[in-house]
């Protein structure tokens, strides 16, 4: 089911999932001591938060919110 039919209650599950995940995945690269386990936490960890982007866009959407939550990157933007 693509993102774009799940339910209000289905999104906010997943995104509620998927925080969880992340914090234990910054978790355990704030711990590990081998740069290469870091590396694998930080890819782990980017990979979620394009997943929590997507799903608080989602969640924005079903609401009309679609232009107030900040889930770009800014600092390269100019201003």
């Amino acid at each position: 089911m693509g993102i774009e039919t799940k339910t209000l209650g289905t999104l906010i599950d997943e995104l509620c999932t998927v925080s969880q995940k992340l914090f234990r995945v910054q978790d355990d690269m704030m711990e590990a001591t081998d740069d290469s386990k870091v590396a694998i936490y930080a890819k782990k960890a980017q990979e979620l938060n394009v997943i929590r982007n997507k799903l608080i866009r989602a969640i924005d959407s079903l609401g009309g919110n679609v232009n107030n939550s900040l889930t770009e990157k800014t600092y390269d933007k100019k201003s």
